[in-house]
């Protein structure tokens, strides 16, 4: 196929890249975003020490094929093929780069249990930035009733996303 006739990739938006990786921590939430974190172990070249982004490759400093491994670990996420249909274009400009879109997302808060439907309240809730936008909408999130039935995966996903506010 040339490249004339293909489909040019999609691509997300940054603040859904984020999105996606904040989703990640939750494994109610990853299994509906199609998403994992995966550490990977880093390398460094065994000749000058320059850091390599696989262990396979020759390193591009002094062109050495000896990697070793650095005892580091990096986390990656995995994207798996799966139909989201609350990704929607940015802009008809730019049909191949996709964002979030919080009211299409919102009605698959009742086809689920009641504690994974705490984590979409959750999710939307981060991505808004306005609480009384969500309310509403009916879309409020109770983190006090979410603590009394989430797992711990899912509490501990809520308590990095509130540690560490990486939203722009």
């Amino acid at each position: 196929m040339n490249a004339t006739t293909e489909k040019p990739k999609a691509t997300l938006s940054k603040p859904t890249e984020l999105l996606f990786w904040l989703a990640a921590r939750s494994h109610s939430l990853a299994e509906q975003f199609g998403v994992q974190l995966i550490d990977e172990q880093t390398f460094r070249c065994g000749t000058c020490h320059a850091d390599l982004p696989h262990a396979d490759e020759d390193c591009p400093k002094c062109g050495s094929k000896v990697a070793e491994p650095t005892g580091a670990f990096k986390e990656r996420l995995k994207i798996f093929p799966q139909p989201r249909p609350w990704l929607t274009p940015v802009h008809p400009s730019r049909p191949n780069e996709l964002t979030f879109n919080p009211e299409v997302y919102a009605k698959s808060l009742s086809d689920c249990s009641e504690y994974t439907e705490h984590m979409r309240r959750f999710i939307l809730n981060v991505w808004l930035r306005n609480p009384t936008y969500a309310k509403t909408k009916g879309w409020e999130f109770d983190l006090f009733k979410a603590m009394r039935g989430l797992d711990s995966n899912n509490l501990d996903a809520v308590a990095f996303i509130i540690r560490y506010p990486q939203w722009p």
